[in-house]
């Protein structure tokens, strides 16, 4: 298996506000979507389909990384460019948040507890891309958790911005499935 590749996770990200998940929690079931993609098009997909109002995005990519001196595990996070998601996703990670950097606010990578849930809990959408596993495939899914709640003070703050990039991704999905099919159609005539 190959390993992904290398990253500077100290690489602060810049952007507006932060909402803390010792502070924040999910309001809401998350809202999913899977894409009838194959995992090698979703790159693809991305590129042409993320509103280009809330661009430039990047990809976060989440995996585990094991404890040389034992049996445990650490989340590592990595920002990567859209253009090397294939790449990453060949190496083995399947765990990816799409960030908007005009949406998400400053904060250190490596300095996340609970990674993945502080990445949702800001809004941050998630897209799973699973491997094929003894034949059966899982097709590659997106979801968004859109409000969170202040623990103490109940104040309920929505994510309208991702979860518009979220609406506009799903709407999208079968054009480009649509498109993608009718090019192969007409090549094979």
């Amino acid at each position: 298996m190959l390993l992904p590749k290398k990253c500077d996770c100290m690489e602060i990200i810049m952007i507006k506000h932060f909402y803390s998940s010792k502070e924040w929690e999910r309001r809401v079931v998350p809202k999913e979507t899977q894409l009838p993609l194959k995992a090698s098009d979703v790159q693809g997909f991305l590129l042409s389909a993320l509103p280009h109002k809330f661009g430039p995005y990047s990809v976060i990519s989440s995996y585990f990384t094991s404890i040389r001196s034992g049996p445990d595990y650490y989340n590592t996070l990595c920002e990567i460019s859209l253009y090397e998601l294939n790449q990453e996703r060949d190496g083995g990670v399947f765990q990816f948040f799409i960030r908007s950097k005009k949406l998400t606010p400053s904060l250190k990578l490596n300095e996340l507890n609970d990674s993945n849930e502080a990445l949702v809990i800001n809004g941050l959408i998630s897209l799973q891309i699973f491997k094929n596993y003894r034949g059966a495939t899982i097709p590659p899914t997106l979801n968004i958790v859109d409000r969170v709640v202040h623990k103490k003070s109940k104040e309920e703050i929505s994510h309208i911005e991702y979860y518009e990039i979220f609406r506009a991704l799903r709407r999208a999905k079968d054009a480009y499935v649509r498109k993608h099919r009718d090019k192969k159609v007409k090549s094979s005539e």
